[in-house]
């Protein structure tokens, strides 16, 4: 009789706790997509992320109401390929599965990827002439995005970053 009370217990343990564990995994992307992001002109940028295993995910721009549909693979990573108008913004971006996630402030332009050099972390603060070019830096369609220093053994998913607009009150750590 022992064993039959411990297995209904367990039995009934796994009723409750199994769909708690399975039942919701929110959609998200990494870091890279954020308010005040740039994505690439004229193309067919990349947008991926993770959801539950089968979850339908959608990605809509507002540029011209583009939107892209696809399902999480088994192990709930997904990506789709969402065609960009030439250079304007500001525009907004929105990946949906059973949770969305809003993008604001998106402009659609040049992407340039550097990277590499240690000069490359000179702020413009301690730049010569630097104070003259933080006053004058009121171009907030340029967009920096910052990655955070890390070492890592092994290719990585996902960063530490975010994105700021060319401001006065941004620039000096440019």
């Amino acid at each position: 009789m022992n064993a039959f009370r411990r297995t209904l217990g367990l039995l009934l343990l796994g009723l409750f706790v199994a769909p708690a564990l399975t039942a919701r995994a929110d959609v998200t992307v990494p870091a890279i997509f954020g308010d005040h992001m740039v994505l690439q002109q004229e193309t067919d940028a990349p947008v991926w992320g993770w959801a539950a295993a089968e979850e339908s995910v959608t990605v809509t721009g507002s540029w011209n109401d583009a939107v892209v549909e696809t399902v999480a693979d088994d192990r709930g990573r997904w990506s789709v390929r969402l065609p960009t108008p030439s250079a304007g913004g500001p525009f907004a971006l929105r990946v949906t599965g059973r949770n969305t996630i809003a993008f604001d402030d998106v402009m659609i332009g040049e992407v340039w990827l550097c990277s590499g050099q240690s000069n490359m972390e000179w702020p413009v603060s301690a730049a010569r002439g630097g104070a003259g070019e933080i006053a004058g830096a009121d171009h907030p369609r340029i967009r920096l995005f910052t990655v955070e220093n890390t070492v890592a053994a092994m290719p990585r998913s996902n960063c530490n970053g975010t994105w700021s607009r060319c401001t006065p009150e941004t620039v000096r750590s440019f």
